[in-house]
């Protein structure tokens, strides 16, 4: 597996450390975008960053099967480690096709994915876990629906339709939840919790930021795809009998 120093490699970030890495390149916004395609991020960023996220899910996840907490489901954690570490073996691949070293392209763009586990990552085992299926199934979302904006990213596309991780984790949470309604109360309220960052998160993708111009139906339409992604997390909420 390509190896990057990852967040979950240090201690919690301290906004110095975190300010350290620049934030990735894109294009620059005039204000006069004038939809959705106008801001959509290259190949070379949408791939780096979805590789990096694969990643860092993979690196969590496997430091998850360790824990004691989560020992009657360690064979479904693990697998879904595994799957994380394949995907994100198969988007490496694909930078190295299109000429980019995984790596380096990966440090490149790697601020927007650690800013948003530094605040997501969750204090206990439990919270963990939700936050990497919650995690998953958002960046996945995004990916996905920038690449069907772009024509030339069906194996993009492709790669990130096996939800192997996710089907392991939502029967994993589902099991370790049961009928604890205490359980459940306090991860529905992590997953309201997060839901924010996640939607800077998919914003920042097209580089909607508010220290920066953009056209406005460009706006409009990020915020309806957003809006889109939000409701499959809901969907994702609902099925471990989480309110969103």
């Amino acid at each position: 597996m390509t190896r990057v120093k990852s967040w979950f490699s240090r201690k919690r970030a301290t906004t110095q450390s975190r300010e350290e890495h620049a934030r990735p390149r894109r294009r620059t916004a005039t204000g006069n975008e004038t939809s959705i395609t106008d801001v959509l991020p290259d190949r070379q960023r949408l791939l780096a960053v979805s590789t990096y996220v694969e990643l860092v899910l993979s690196q969590e996840l496997q430091d998850l099967v360790e824990d004691e907490t989560l020992v009657a489901e360690r064979g479904r954690i693990e697998q879904a480690s595994t799957a994380a570490t394949a995907r994100h073996e198969q988007l490496a691949t694909l930078l190295g096709r299109d000429g980019n070293d995984p790596v380096a392209a990966m440090a490149e763009y790697r601020g927007a994915v650690d800013e948003l586990m530094g605040h997501v990552l969750g204090r206990t085992a439990l919270e963990r876990l939700l936050s990497c299926y919650l995690i998953a199934g958002f960046a996945h979302d995004t990916a996905r629906g920038i690449a069907d904006l772009t024509p030339g990213q069906d194996d993009l596309v492709s790669a990130l339709n096996d939800d192997v991780d996710e089907s392991a984790m939502q029967s994993s949470l589902k099991s370790l939840i049961g009928d604890d309604q205490l359980v459940s109360d306090q991860l529905a309220m992590w997953g309201r919790r997060i839901i924010g960052d996640c939607i800077v998160y998919a914003r920042e993708a097209f580089g909607v930021r508010p220290d920066e111009p953009v056209g406005e139906q460009a706006v409009r339409e990020v915020e309806k795809f957003v809006s889109h992604v939000v409701a499959e997390h809901t969907v994702r909420m609902n099925s471990l009998g989480l309110s969103a």
